[in-house]
């Protein structure tokens, strides 16, 4: 079974019935109630169905605020391969992350400057 198959699942939608609800039938990141909703996986896990996940990994979004999110996740990974092709020092992360911070400030994108600082650093440390 394909992905959007396991999404029209009886037991995918009453999960989503279920993170709505939770929600109040409302977007978590911007708060709307007039836009079409969908719930969002914060992470995946290898092997598990989208009906599988704890509760507290799914989060219910609108549209624009969904695609957004994936937008700034495919944007991080991007980033972080980037940097990662080659062995940087301490000092190197550390602008590199400043670098990062300032575009992702500058963009909104809070959460995502704060994954990438994560990353950065305990990429720097596995490196060592």
């Amino acid at each position: 079974m394909d992905y959007k198959e396991q999404l029209k699942h009886p037991k995918w939608q009453k999960k989503r019935l279920e993170i709505m609800e939770r929600d109040g039938f409302q977007c978590q990141c911007c708060y709307s109630k007039e836009e079409t909703l969908a719930v969002h996986h914060k992470k995946y896990i290898k092997g598990n169905m989208p009906w599988e996940y704890h509760s507290d990994l799914l989060i219910t979004l609108c549209n624009e605020c969904h695609c957004m999110i994936h937008e700034e996740q495919k944007n991080e990974n991007e980033l972080l391969y980037n940097f990662m092709k080659e062995k940087l020092t301490y000092t190197d992360y550390f602008l590199i992350g400043k670098k990062i911070a300032d575009i992702f400030t500058k963009e909104g994108y809070l959460s995502g400057y704060k994954n990438i600082l994560k990353r950065l650093t305990s990429q720097y440390f596995e490196n060592r």
